[in-house]
């Protein structure tokens, strides 16, 4: 079923400094390395509100903490990161959630692209986020180069999810490390 445009009104409403404290935690344009980017969306939402069927988000949920997504892009190669950060009430239930995280990152690749099997990411370690799983998905098209990167790591009470599309060559794996560090970084220094 379609969100609709009242329910996430709704789902808005909630503590201001707990929205405010949710918004800290996630990357901005500033953080990001090179300078060229452009923020395209940034949503926030009760964590939860949406996706409330397991007991860890059920939690979430009743704690009042909030979801936040913020959508980038990259100016020159025109490549895409999505960050969403998901807030729990405590390191064991993002941790449970982290399995199946992949059910909060949607793509939607460009016109006529057909994009192959996600292929889960071995030998590759992210030393800021011990608690992960990466995979990624090429074009199946031979005259097309589209990818999509997704990392997905726990820190703390949080669940990161860091989702890079473009072209092939757009973003390298260390690339992707770099701004995974930065990110987890943010969220430790926000806990403190």
């Amino acid at each position: 079923m379609p969100l609709r445009l009242w329910q996430y009104q709704l789902a808005k409403l909630g503590d201001r400094g707990k929205r405010r404290h949710a918004r800290m935690l996630s990357l901005t344009e500033g953080d990001l390395p090179g300078g060229n980017w452009r923020t395209v969306q940034s949503l926030t939402w009760r964590a939860g509100a949406f996706d409330g069927t397991t007991e860890p988000m059920k939690r979430a949920l009743k704690s009042g903490g909030f979801t936040t997504m913020r959508h980038f892009e990259e100016k020159e190669s025109q490549g895409i990161l999505l960050v969403r950060i998901i807030p729990y009430t405590n390191a064991q239930d993002a941790e449970a959630e982290l399995q199946g995280a992949r059910r909060f990152i949607t793509f939607q690749p460009r016109r006529g692209i057909v994009m192959g099997e996600e292929v889960l990411l071995e030998g590759f370690t992210f030393p800021d986020l011990p608690i992960s799983w990466a995979f990624e998905q090429n074009s199946m098209e031979p005259d097309t180069s589209a990818a999509a990167k997704v990392l997905a790591g726990v820190v703390d009470n949080v669940l990161l999810l860091l989702a890079f599309t473009g072209e092939t060559d757009s973003w390298t794996w260390p690339e992707i490390a770099d701004i995974a560090e930065i990110q987890a970084k943010k969220i430790r220094d926000q806990s403190t």
